[in-house]
C-alpha cells in the first residue's frame, strides 16, 4: 500500500530550494505579525521533525509497517500543513498588494519625471538653437549691412526710405532661405520682397528670381521695382504677351541668362503646360509667391503645379548641367556622373518665400501647402500636419466632421517654424497709420416703397425653396448659383437671368430622365417682364457716394456684380461725378490709368482726374494701393473675413495721409442676412479655431426663415 502512494506533490510543497514554498518568507517577512511568525514557526518545526526522522516516504512506510500510523491520518496531517501554508501566503499577498501598487505608482512618477526631464532638455536645446539662430541672424545682418550699405533698397528712387520693420523682415527672409511672410495687409510686403531679392543678389544667392502674383497686381509689382531699384530690368509674362510661342521664346532666352527677374501670374500655363516645363528649365534659384493664399487648396491643380516647379530636379550643383538620368540608386547627372549627397541637392530653387496677410482663410489645413513649400521634410503631408497640430471634431447639429487646431497645436507649430515664419501686426511692427472707421448701414426693404424689388426677391426665394425641396442633395455649385442670384437681387435685381428648359416635352437624357437642355432659355424672369428699376441698396450707395464727393473726399466702391457697377456708374455720371471703373472687361491700359490716379505715389494730391472708382472684388480687392481715396463703400460684403479685411486696407496703406471711412451695407430680409451669418461663423473659426461653415445648412435655414 505504501508503494501506491504518490508523494511527489507532497514533497514539492516543502522543497527547500529558494523557489519552494518558503520563498514567501523572504518576500513577506516585513508584513508578518507576531501571530504569523508563531504559526510559521510551528509549521517549520513540524516539518523539521519529520525531516529529522528521515525520508518521508520511508517514515510513512515504517509507520504503516508497525501499525503506528494510519495512512489517512498521514494524508490529513499533510493536507493541513499545505492548507495552512496557502492561507498564510494568501494573507501576506493581500497585505503586500497596496505596497506593490504604491511601488508601481512611484515607478510611473519616475517615468513621468524622466519624460519631463527629456522635454526640458529638448526645450533647452531649442532655446539654445534659437539663441544661436539669433546670433547668426545678427552676424548675417551686420555682414549684409556692410556689403550692401549703398544698395538702393535703403532708399528708393524718389528718396523715400524703407521702414525699420521692412528691413528687418528682409533680413529674416534672407537668413531663413525658405520662409513664410504673413504680415498683415498694408505693411509693405512687396517692398520686403524687393529688398530680399536685392540682398540675395548682393550675396550671390539669388541670381534668377521668379515672382508669382495675381493678374491685377503684376503691373503694380513691376512699378514697385522701378520705384525702388532703378538698375533692375524685370521681365513680365502676362496677358499682354500674346501667344504661347512668344512666351516660350522669352523663357528660352531667360534660360541662358545668368541673371533675371521674371514676374508672372498663377495661370500662365493654364492653356499650355509647355510653359511650366520651360519655367523648370530656366532653373530659378528664388521663387516668391505674392498673395499666396490663392494656393490654399492642396488638391488644386495650380498648387500641385507650383509644388512641382519648386521641387523640380533641374540643375547639377557640380557642373550646372540639366541632363539627368534616373537609376535604381537615385538621380544621376549624365555629364559629370554626380550623385546627390543631400536631399533636394539637384533642385535649383533654394529660396522660397510665400507672402500673404491671410494665410488661413477658412480652415487650418489651408496652411499646409504653404508650409510644405518651405519645408517638405518637416511637413511631408497634409495628413501628418492634421495629426500633429489639429484635432477632428464632430458637429452633431449638422452631422459632419471638421478639423480645428488642437490644444496647444498652434503654439507647437510656431515653435517648430521658428525663423521660417514672420507675421506682424501694425502695432508689433511699430507702424502708425491714420485711423479707419467702419460704418455699418442697416437698411429695411419696405414693400410699399420698393414693391417690384420686394416681389422679385420673394419670387426668387420661392423658386430656390422649390429647387431645394425637389433635390435630395444639391451640389455646392448649384447652391452658390442660387446664393449669388439672391445676393445680386438685394443690390440690383435687373440683369438676373435663370436659364432652364422651356421645351415641350422637357429634355431628357438617354434613360428618359430629365436631363440637361441643349438649348436652354430664360425661365426667370419671364420674357417680356419689365425691368425692376429700383433697389434700396443702390439708392443708399448712390447717396453715400454723392455725400462723399460733396465733402471733398474720394471714394472707392466694391461690388461683386457687373450690372451693379454699370448702374452705379450711370447714376454717378448723371450727377456729373468723375467716375472710373475696374472689372474684367476694362482694357489694361485704362485700368492702370484708374489705379495710378488713386495712388498718391503716381498722382499728386489735387491733380487727380477721378473722384469715384467702382471696382469688382475679383479684380481690385487684393494687392492694389488706392491710398488716394478717403472712403470705401462695400455694396456687398466679401464673404471671407480675410479678404474683407484686404478690401478695407486698399485705402489704408503705410504711406496713407488721410483718415478713412468704410461703409458696409446690410438689408434685412435679403441674402445679406445669410452672408452676415456666414462671416460671423468664419470669424469665430479664424479667431478661436472652434468652428467651420456649412453652406448648405446656412442656405436651408435662410430659406426656411
Amino acid at each position: 500500500m505504501a508503494d501506491e502512494l504518490d508523494m511527489s506533490a507532497f514533497e514539492a510543497q516543502f522543497d527547500p530550494e529558494p523557489e519552494g514554498p518558503w520563498t514567501f518568507y523572504a518576500k513577506f517577512s516585513s508584513l508578518m505579525s507576531n501571530e504569523d511568525f508563531e504559526r510559521l514557526a510551528f509549521l517549520r518545526d513540524a516539518i523539521a521533525d519529520l525531516n529529522e526522522m528521515g525520508d518521508i516516504r520511508k517514515l510513512i512506510g515504517y509507520d504503516l509497517e508497525f501499525g503506528r500510523l494510519e495512512v489517512q491520518d498521514v494524508l490529513d496531517r499533510v493536507r493541513a500543513v499545505i492548507n495552512a501554508l496557502r492561507v498564510l501566503e494568501s494573507v501576506l499577498l493581500n497585505r503586500r498588494r497596496p505596497i506593490d501598487e504604491k511601488i508601481a505608482h512611484n515607478d510611473q512618477l519616475i517615468r513621468e519625471d524622466r519624460k519631463k526631464k527629456e522635454a526640458y532638455e529638448r526645450e533647452l536645446a531649442r532655446l539654445l538653437e534659437e539663441l544661436a539662430s539669433r546670433r547668426r541672424l545678427q552676424l548675417e545682418r551686420e555682414r549684409l549691412t556692410n556689403l550692401a550699405e549703398d544698395y538702393p533698397w535703403r532708399r528708393g528712387v524718389d528718396g523715400k526710405k524703407a521702414l525699420p520693420h521692412q528691413v528687418e523682415g528682409a533680413f529674416r527672409l534672407v537668413s531663413a532661405e525658405r520662409a513664410l511672410l504673413g504680415d498683415k495687409p498694408g505693411l509693405g510686403k512687396t517692398l520686403q520682397a524687393i529688398m530680399t531679392i536685392d540682398m540675395l543678389r548682393a550675396t550671390g544667392k539669388g541670381k534668377k528670381v521668379l515672382i508669382f502674383t495675381p493678374k491685377p497686381v503684376i503691373a503694380d509689382f513691376k512699378r514697385a521695382f522701378e520705384r525702388w531699384t532703378n538698375k533692375t530690368f524685370v521681365h513680365v509674362l502676362n496677358q499682354a504677351v500674346k501667344g504661347v510661342s512668344i512666351k516660350t521664346e522669352i523663357l528660352e532666352v531667360i534660360r541662358h541668362m545668368p541673371e533675371a527677374i521674371v514676374i508672372t501670374n498663377y495661370e500662365v500655363w493654364r492653356k499650355d503646360r509647355t510653359i511650366l516645363e520651360k519655367l523648370k528649365d530656366c532653373a530659378f534659384d528664388t521663387v516668391i509667391f505674392d498673395e499666396a493664399h490663392v494656393l490654399k487648396g492642396a488638391k488644386s491643380k495650380t498648387t500641385q503645379d507650383i509644388q512641382e516647379l519648386v521641387y523640380a530636379e533641374n540643375l547639377c550643383p557640380k557642373c550646372g548641367s540639366q541632363d539627368f538620368v534616373s537609376t535604381v540608386y537615385g538621380t544621376l547627372c549624365k555629364q559629370c556622373e554626380h550623385r546627390p549627397d543631400e536631399f533636394g541637392e539637384f533642385c535649383s530653387v533654394k529660396n522660397v518665400y510665400p507672402m500673404t496677410g491671410t494665410p488661413i482663410l477658412n480652415k487650418p489645413q489651408e496652411l499646409w501647402p504653404l508650409l510644405h513649400m518651405i519645408d517638405r521634410v518637416g511637413f511631408p503631408s497634409e495628413k501628418d500636419f492634421l495629426d500633429d497640430y489639429c484635432e477632428k471634431r464632430y458637429d452633431y447639429e449638422n452631422e459632419r466632421w471638421y478639423y480645428t487646431f488642437g490644444s496647444g497645436g498652434s503654439e507647437r507649430l510656431l515653435k517648430k517654424l521658428g525663423m521660417k515664419y514672420t507675421a506682424r501686426t501694425r502695432d508689433s511692427a511699430g507702424v502708425k497709420m491714420p485711423p479707419q472707421e467702419v460704418k455699418h448701414h442697416w437698411l429695411e426693404l419696405d414693400p410699399e416703397k420698393y414693391p417690384r424689388q420686394s416681389n422679385f426677391i420673394q419670387q426668387l426665394r420661392d423658386r430656390a425653396r422649390l429647387a431645394f425641396s425637389e433635390t435630395e442633395q444639391m451640389t455646392t455649385d448649384a447652391i452658390l448659383a442660387w446664393y449669388t442670384r439672391m445676393r445680386q437681387a438685394a443690390s440690383w435685381p435687373d440683369g438676373i437671368r435663370i436659364l432652364g428648359c422651356n421645351h415641350d416635352p422637357v429634355c431628357t437624357d438617354e434613360l428618359g430622365l430629365p436631363g440637361v437642355c441643349i438649348k436652354p432659355s430664360v425661365v426667370f424672369p419671364k420674357p417680356g417682364t419689365p425691368p425692376i428699376g429700383e433697389s434700396v441698396m443702390m439708392d443708399a450707395a448712390e447717396e453715400i457716394v454723392s455725400e462723399a464727393v460733396e465733402e471733398g473726399d474720394r471714394i472707392v466702391v466694391f461690388s461683386m456684380y457687373r450690372p451693379v457697377i454699370e448702374e452705379l456708374e450711370r447714376r454717378a455720371k448723371e450727377k456729373n461725378l468723375r467716375v472710373g471703373k475696374i472689372y474684367g472687361g476694362v482694357p489694361d491700359k485704362l485700368r492702370q490709368e484708374y489705379i495710378d490716379d488713386f495712388n498718391t505715389n503716381h498722382t499728386k494730391v489735387g491733380e487727380h482726374k477721378y473722384d469715384v472708382l467702382i471696382c469688382q472684388y475679383q479684380t481690385a480687392s487684393v494687392g492694389l494701393n488706392l491710398n488716394g481715396a478717403q472712403q470705401v463703400l462695400c455694396i456687398e460684403r466679401e464673404w471671407n473675413p480675410g479678404k474683407e479685411e484686404q478690401t478695407f486696407d486698399r485705402v489704408r496703406r503705410i504711406d496713407s495721409e488721410y483718415e478713412s471711412i468704410v461703409h458696409v451695407l446690410h438689408c434685412a430680409g435679403t441674402a445679406t442676412e445669410l452672408i452676415d451669418a456666414i462671416i460671423d461663423q468664419k470669424e469665430r473659426m479664424l479667431k478661436g479655431f472652434e468652428d467651420d461653415v456649412n453652406l448648405v445648412e446656412a442656405m436651408r435655414k435662410f430659406l426656411e426663415g
